[in-house]
C-alpha cells in the first residue's frame, strides 16, 4: 500500500500533469506514491471499505491518458489505507471534505491554482474549515497568501516543473515567423484586441497543436501574449521563456507576485489596457521594437525556470519526510 496518494480527476488530458509529475518525483526520491483517478458517482468521490479508502465510481478500463502522463509511468491504485497521506488538487475540495469525514488524518490540498477553487461555497463554514483542518501545498506565492489569509497554518511550498524535453536550436529573433503567439482558450473577450493587433503584427494561435507543435510555434514567435488571469504560475509563459520568446502578461493573480512571475514592469500589462485596443497595440509595438533587449533581460528568469527540478525535489523531500 502507498504512503502518498495523489488524486486526479482528469486522466484524459494534460491538465493533471503536475499531479502525475509529483507521483513520479516522489517515487524517485524514495516514497511509495500512486495516483488514484476519481469521478463523482452516487453523490460522492470516495467510500470507506474496512480501513481502506476507495473511489465510488466503477473501475475505468482502457483509459485514454494523455501521452505526457502515460510517459511518466506512474503507478495507479483504487485503494489506500485511511492513514495514507492524500494529496487533493484544489479543484476537488469535496474530496478533501469526504476524507476528513472518513477520519483520514493526513489530508493535503495542493493549490496548483487559486481561482479554480469553487468560489460560491467558499464562505460557508464547511469549506472554511478545510483551511484549518487540512495541510496545504502551494504552487505559488499567490496561493500561499490566499490560504494563509483564510486561516491555514500548516503550509508548505510544492511548485512544479516546466519540462519541454529536448528543445533544440533557438532561432534568432529576426529569423522568427510570428510577432505574437497566444492561447485562444485564455483570450475569450479579447476579440477586438486581437483584431487590432492583427492589423500590424503576424499572430499565431496555439490551438489544435501537439506538444511538439506548440514548442515549435513558441520558438518561431517573438512575443507570447498572455490574456489569462494567472490562477497560479502558468506553464506556457515559462515555456515561452525557454523557447526564447518574450512573455507579455496580464498583471493579475500570480502575475502580480514578483516571486511567481519575475518579469519587468514593462512586460506586465494592467487589465484595463486590454480594453484599449490602440494603446495595447502601441505597447506591443514598443516591446517588439526592442525585443532582443527584453530577451537578454530574461536570462535570470530562464535560469530560474531551468532550476525548477532541483527546487521541486527539495520541496518534495520535505513532504516525504512527514
Amino acid at each position: 500500500m502507498p504512503n502518498l496518494c495523489f488524486f486526479s480527476i482528469k486522466p484524459f488530458t494534460g491538465g493533471s500533469y503536475a499531479l502525475h509529475q509529483g507521483v513520479e518525483r516522489a517515487n524517485a526520491l524514495g516514497a511509495e506514491a500512486v495516483v488514484m483517478y476519481l469521478k463523482r458517482f452516487k453523490g460522492g468521490f470516495l467510500r470507506v471499505v474496512g480501513d481502506q479508502i476507495r473511489p465510488t465510481a466503477p473501475a475505468i478500463h482502457h483509459l485514454k491518458i494523455d501521452p505526457r502522463l502515460r510517459d511518466l509511468g506512474v503507478p495507479k491504485t483504487r485503494r489506500a489505507w485511511r492513514d495514507t497521506h492524500f494529496i487533493v488538487p484544489e479543484c476537488m475540495p469535496e474530496a478533501a471534505l469526504e476524507l476528513l469525514k472518513m477520519g483520514c488524518p493526513h489530508v493535503y490540498i495542493w493549490w496548483l491554482s487559486v481561482d479554480n477553487f469553487p468560489s460560491s461555497p467558499i464562505q460557508t463554514l464547511e469549506y472554511l474549515s478545510l483551511f484549518r483542518q487540512c495541510s496545504h501545498l502551494c504552487q505559488s506565492e499567490y496561493a500561499r497568501a490566499f490560504v494563509e489569509g483564510h486561516g491555514a497554518t500548516d503550509v508548505l511550498m510544492l511548485s512544479d516543473v516546466t519540462d519541454l524535453g529536448e528543445i533544440g536550436g533557438i532561432p534568432a529573433m529576426h529569423e522568427r515567423k510570428y510577432d505574437i503567439a497566444y492561447l485562444p482558450a485564455k483570450a475569450m473577450g479579447a476579440e477586438a484586441a486581437l483584431q487590432e493587433l492583427g492589423k500590424s503584427f503576424s499572430i499565431v494561435a496555439l490551438e489544435k497543436m501537439s506538444r511538439a507543435d506548440v514548442t515549435e510555434a513558441l520558438k518561431q514567435s517573438r512575443i507570447f501574449l498572455d490574456f489569462g488571469h494567472h490562477p497560479g504560475k502558468d506553464r506556457v509563459p515559462r515555456e515561452a521563456v525557454l523557447c526564447g520568446a518574450v512573455p507579455v502578461v496580464r498583471k493579475q493573480g500570480a502575475a502580480a507576485y514578483p516571486k511567481d512571475v519575475p518579469l519587468p514592469d514593462d512586460l506586465l500589462i494592467q487589465t484595463e489596457l486590454f480594453f484599449d485596443e490602440p494603446a495595447l497595440a502601441e505597447r506591443i509595438g514598443a516591446i517588439l521594437s526592442d525585443v532582443e533587449k527584453w530577451q537578454n533581460t530574461l536570462q535570470d528568469y530562464k535560469n530560474t525556470i531551468e532550476s525548477e527540478g532541483e527546487r521541486f525535489d527539495q520541496e518534495m523531500r520535505i513532504l516525504i519526510s512527514r
